[in-house]
């Protein structure tokens, strides 16, 4: 996992982004970690508008003022476009955190518009927060994370253990499909590489014949956080995120945080 110290955070002055700021300052508070806030300003032909300027100071301000990790909070003003901004912050933070639920900016969710571009294409984990999240999950809830058997899919069964057992959470392993005895002897041998990983870890399993989006959405009811590792692409070229990874983001009922090959330092 990544020891930047930082998680960042994208603002736009809704209140979608309002609220991941918030979850995104306890996590930070739990973990020891700093929180940083960003607000994009696209430059026009003639520079920064000033009206905008002023307005994304007042937003960050406002934002800053309502959240507190007992590390401190600081923020900056880029003057790009959202996507640019975030995948440059990327690179020295822990990780991302974006709001779903607005109209534009970087809440325009469903997946395929800024967020899922920023999730497709920067160096961290991205979070992503949908409306229905808590801002503090409740003690006991486990970390949920998909298991497909990937090279992918292994890297972030190891990540969400260390996350799991760095917040003293059960590991929930999930995976989906026709043949259940197969996807029992799959999650066998990750439980056992968890505990080698990961000693002490509490790992519990669940296996559905049904769709896996379905089946995750179902199981985020109950979670802190459902990680996922995507198949897609990049954003930037104009690529999305995987499949399953859309659609949770859509349907999930917890933060979802998303890892890329760039984002896992496996990206060829």
């Amino acid at each position: 996992m990544s020891e930047h110290n930082r998680i960042v955070v994208g603002i736009d002055g809704s209140e979608a982004a309002a609220k991941a700021a918030v979850w995104a300052a306890t996590w930070a508070g739990e973990s020891g970690r700093a929180v940083h806030l960003i607000q994009a300003v696209k430059p026009t032909a003639s520079g920064v508008p000033e009206r905008a300027l002023a307005e994304a100071q007042e937003s960050l301000a406002t934002v800053a003022a309502s959240i507190d990790t007992g590390l401190g909070v600081t923020s900056e003003i880029a003057e790009t476009n959202p996507v640019t901004a975030m995948v440059q912050a990327s690179r020295s933070a822990d990780a991302l955190v974006l709001g779903t639920g607005g109209e534009d900016g970087w809440a325009g969710l469903p997946v395929g518009s800024v967020a899922s571009n920023i999730a497709a294409s920067v160096y961290c984990p991205t979070v992503i927060i949908p409306p229905t999240a808590e801002p503090t999950p409740h003690a006991g809830m486990p970390v949920v994370v998909g298991v497909d058997g990937s090279p992918e899919g292994a890297a972030a069964v190891r990540y969400a253990a260390e996350l799991a057992h760095s917040e003293r959470r059960p590991l929930l392993l999930a995976a989906s499909g026709p043949d259940a005895s197969a996807l029992d002897e799959l999650l066998q041998r990750t439980s056992a590489a968890v505990e080698r990983a990961v000693p002490g870890q509490r790992v519990d399993t669940r296996v559905s014949d049904g769709d896996r989006r379905e089946f995750l959405s179902e199981l985020s009811e109950e979670a802190a956080l459902v990680v996922l590792a995507t198949h897609g692409h990049h954003g930037v070229g104009g690529f999305l995120l995987g499949e399953t990874s859309q659609a949770m983001v859509g349907a999930a009922h917890c933060p979802v945080l998303v890892l890329t090959a760039r984002s896992l330092g496996m990206e060829s």
